[in-house]
């Protein structure tokens, strides 16, 4: 299934700004959507989405080889994390601007070598631009608004027509409101037993 218009490169945009990474992002997001304006299309056959994919893995290995030269700390999952859109983008790429407009997994994971399957990337690729986004850590009340403009946005288009859009809206409206009580107070747990653990650890070492 496809996204929306124009969801995808919100979702580009939402995780540039989240990581500092806007310009790429901006870049990416026109390059996508910029897509439905572009007529012609390229006959891409499964085995060049076999050399896509090779293509990113080689990327996915180099920058795993950067950040263990440039930064050995724990944080560079983090930031390897937040890279995964720039790691996938030639697969959307080839997604887009082909004539199939989906992608044969079989070319991709060896587990379905066996079977031919085609699906459209698009929503795996948002949900990726989501954790991507969370990976930075900002932790302000706009990364919670902006996960649910986007999940209400994708979600809308594949609602069950047998409840209203009203219902639908509440529905998730308060849903949206107990998780985002239920963060806040993950969040106070995470920073009291992060403060216990320095404690003790203290203590330990007198």
């Amino acid at each position: 299934m496809k996204t929306p218009p124009l969801l995808l490169g919100a979702a580009l945009l939402f995780w540039g700004w989240q990581t500092g990474l806007l310009i790429w992002a901006a870049i990416m997001a026109l390059v996508i959507e910029g897509s439905s304006l572009v007529k012609s299309r390229l006959d891409l056959s499964p085995s060049d989405f076999k050399r896509i994919s090779n293509l990113c893995t080689s990327i996915f290995m180099g920058m795993v080889i950067y950040l263990l030269v440039t930064n050995r700390s724990p944080g560079a999952i983090l930031i390897l994390i937040q890279r995964f859109p720039i790691i996938f983008f030639p697969l959307m790429l080839g997604q887009y601007y082909s004539t199939s407009k989906k992608i044969d997994i079989s070319t991709l994971f060896l587990i379905f070598r066996m079977k031919s399957t085609y699906v459209n990337t698009s929503y795996p690729y948002l949900m990726l631009c989501i954790l991507s986004a969370s990976a930075a850590n900002i932790r302000t009340q706009w990364f919670y608004v902006g996960l649910l403009v986007l999940s209400i946005w994708a979600l809308w288009f594949v609602r069950s027509q047998r409840f209203s859009p009203v219902l639908w809206i509440s529905l998730f409206t308060v849903t949206g409101s107990m998780g985002y009580v239920g963060q806040l107070g993950l969040h106070n747990l995470q920073v009291i037993v992060e403060k216990r653990a320095v404690d003790w650890f203290t203590d330990f070492i007198r």
